[in-house]
């Protein structure tokens, strides 16, 4: 079968759309709230899905998802009981209601080596799981995960950001098979109002080395942002304005503000 993001990335362009693939921390603010903030994010136009795993180190994140991973989310979904297991199950579920949906799983490499890689896989071959994001996993010891993948459906998403030497751009490039998530900041994510002047030159240099889709993420948080980059690249991920608006939002209107926030970024 073929790999659900890859699919799901050319058809909406074909529709002349930009793909959005969203990022929420699971259990995120809480465990009941959840499902329905996942629904209202999917039924609001996201074209991708990435579950992050709590954990309380996040290098790469910014305040805002440091601050639900370390200091609040993360503290929160812990204590809730959330961890790789239950990350799991839920993703079996979203599987269960949402079987055309590309559905990415994005975590740092600790909890998934506590688990085991060598359980881990099958089973996510088993939820049907269509992509990994791994932000502090270097591409030179991807090779045990591509093993373990192996002709599966699942891809293994690699970053490329502004520092990454031409060589790390070509390794990373040509190893990608559903898309590239090109960071587009030096720096750790959050909400941010312009987009950096050499991202196109970025994305640019990237092309050199695949054909495969590029989306950019980091710092996305509104229409403008979107129709700029829309120009150069393939789509975007956005994930600190919307646990932004989530956070902002009451427990009775989340689901539907985050609903919103996406159908307005896709319009």
């Amino acid at each position: 079968m073929t790999n659900r993001i890859k699919k799901s990335i050319a058809h909406t362009i074909s529709k002349n759309e930009v793909p959005i693939a969203s990022f929420l921390t699971v259990g995120y603010p809480s465990i009941k709230l959840f499902p329905d903030i996942l629904d209202g994010v999917i039924e609001g136009g996201s074209d991708i899905i990435e579950l992050g795993i709590p954990f309380s180190d996040p290098l790469a994140e910014g305040p805002t998802i440091q601050r639900s991973t370390i200091q609040k989310t993360s503290n929160q979904a812990l204590n809730n009981g959330i961890n790789l297991e239950k990350v799991l199950t839920i993703a079996e579920k979203t599987r269960k209601s949402y079987p055309n949906l590309p559905i990415v799983l994005m975590g740092y490499i600790n909890p998934f080596l506590k688990y085991g890689l060598e359980n881990l896989i099958p089973i996510l071959n088993t939820i049907d799981i269509d992509g990994l994001i791994i932000p502090d996993l270097p591409f030179e010891e991807s090779e045990t995960i591509n093993n373990l993948i192996g002709s599966s459906n699942i891809s293994l998403i690699p970053l490329i950001s502004p520092t990454s030497p031409d060589k790390r751009i070509q390794q990373s490039a040509q190893s990608a098979n559903s898309f590239i998530y090109c960071v587009s900041i030096s720096g750790v994510t959050g909400a941010r109002s312009n987009i950096p002047e050499y991202l196109p030159k970025l994305v640019q240099r990237i092309r050199l080395s695949t054909n495969t889709h590029i989306l950019v993420g980091f710092g996305i948080s509104n229409k403008k942002q979107i129709d700029q980059i829309k120009t150069f690249a393939d789509g975007v991920v956005v994930g600190s304005a919307l646990l932004d608006c989530i956070s902002k939002s009451s427990p009775s209107n989340a689901a539907s503000n985050a609903k919103k926030f996406i159908q307005n970024l896709k319009s």
